[in-house]
């Protein structure tokens, strides 16, 4: 028996998502279907969070979609993601089914242990980034701004998406800042860091 490699894809039609696994010999397996819309909100709420392959085909087909409305979501799940496989792929992470865990050095050789879960991440970066903007700009502006926040990053040329230089320095910024202050203290936006958006 030979071993047949199995793909997901994605169609859209109607406003629904239907994702699809083909295997080696281009047999058809309907997997199951997610209105467009809805899939930002269950992006955040983790239903995927341990299937990046079915996140990503959703993430496309959304972004295809004329229906793609609500990205700060999807940016904020790619950026959580994102950040925890550099972390891990940088530090070796451990697992205990839900968090992953690394073992870290800041610059001036402050030693510290990261525990992080993917809503943990999308949680510390709705705190961190778009509660301050919507409290400095409102709902909308704030939303905005996040939402490019985001963008910048992310560098979207690569593939597998990674971090850009400014995204990996924000978040190591915060998760030093919160591991020296024991978890009491988060650094969020401060005046002039939203200039870089």
């Amino acid at each position: 028996m030979t071993p047949t490699t199995r793909k997901t894809h994605a169609t859209t039609e109607n406003g629904i998502v239907t994702l699809y696994d083909t295997n080696g010999q281009g047999d058809l397996t309907g997997r199951f279907s997610v209105p467009v819309g809805d899939i930002p909100a269950r992006l955040d709420k983790g239903e995927w969070d341990d299937d990046q392959t079915t996140a990503f085909c959703l993430i496309e087909a959304w972004m295809e979609s004329p229906l793609n409305v609500d990205s700060r979501l999807v940016h904020r799940w790619l950026v959580a993601s994102t950040w925890i496989a550099e972390r891990c792929e940088a530090f070796e992470c451990a697992s205990d089914e839900t968090h992953y865990f690394s073992t870290e050095d800041d610059v001036d050789g402050f030693h510290y242990v990261v525990y992080l879960t993917p809503e943990s991440v999308r949680r510390t970066l709705a705190e961190s980034v778009e509660i301050p903007l919507a409290e400095k700009y409102g709902d909308e502006e704030g939303n905005r701004r996040a939402i490019a926040f985001y963008q910048r990053m992310l560098k979207f040329t690569n593939s597998p998406l990674s971090l850009s230089d400014s995204g990996l320095q924000y978040l190591t910024g915060l998760y030093t800042a919160a591991a020296r202050a024991s978890g009491e203290c988060w650094q969020t936006l401060q005046e002039g860091d939203d200039d870089f958006i």
